[in-house]
């Protein structure tokens, strides 16, 4: 279940997805400080019948960033965050250059 924290001014929400019946719902939290919120009680339930999860939290994610709101730490798929870059590749070779020979 993909989570995007965002702190708007005194604020903290929590928007979670999930696929139920082959549907994207959309759930917002109200939060405290922690992002701790009850996982069975959302503050606000949709559908989404036209995008995918990761679409979602990417537009989510892009507009919060823009507005200062995005919590990344708070926040899962970090490849979904705006200007995220992929260096798995990099940090592999990195790793293999250096092993120290036997």
């Amino acid at each position: 279940m993909p989570q995007t924290s965002l702190k708007i001014k005194d604020k903290y929400l929590v928007i979670r997805t999930d696929i139920e019946e082959g549907k994207v719902i959309v759930k917002c939290y109200n939060s405290d400080e922690h992002f701790n919120y009850d996982i069975n009680k959302p503050d606000r339930v949709d559908e989404d019948l036209v995008h995918t999860e990761e679409q979602i939290h990417k537009d989510l994610r892009a507009m919060a960033e823009e507005n200062g709101h995005l919590v990344r730490q708070y926040s899962t798929d970090p490849q979904w965050n705006p200007g995220y870059i992929d260096n798995t590749e990099e940090l592999t070779k990195t790793e293999e250059n250096e092993k120290l020979p036997d």
